[in-house]
């Protein structure tokens, strides 16, 4: 599962909700279960823009999962910034990707 963005955004959409709800169904079904969102941009746009950017992503998945009922404890967050060599600046690199562990 993974979150996607458009161009320049951070923003959830319904899309976006649906998947994170699956996310928390699966957290929720096992409370042993922690969650890392790492946050990726595509090309364009300084290192530095990206990674705030990424930052922005990781942290409104963050906020959705908590407004779920999701222990601020479970969940960490790690902004990648822009991916090197992505294939083209497309919106399958501007995402948010759920990592479990226990």
């Amino acid at each position: 599962l993974s979150v996607y963005y458009a161009v320049d955004k951070s923003n959830i959409t319904a899309k976006a909700k649906k998947n994170i709800e699956k996310v928390v169904e699966k957290l929720k079904a096992d409370p042993e279960l922690t969650v890392e969102l790492r946050g990726y941009c595509d090309f364009p746009g300084s290192k530095d823009y990206n990674l705030k950017l990424s930052q922005k992503r990781v942290d409104a998945v963050k906020a959705e999962l908590i407004k779920a009922g999701i222990e601020e404890s479970r969940i960490t967050t790690t902004p990648q910034g822009k991916l090197p060599n992505p294939p083209k600046a497309e919106q399958k690199n501007r995402r948010c990707d759920f990592f479990f562990s226990k």
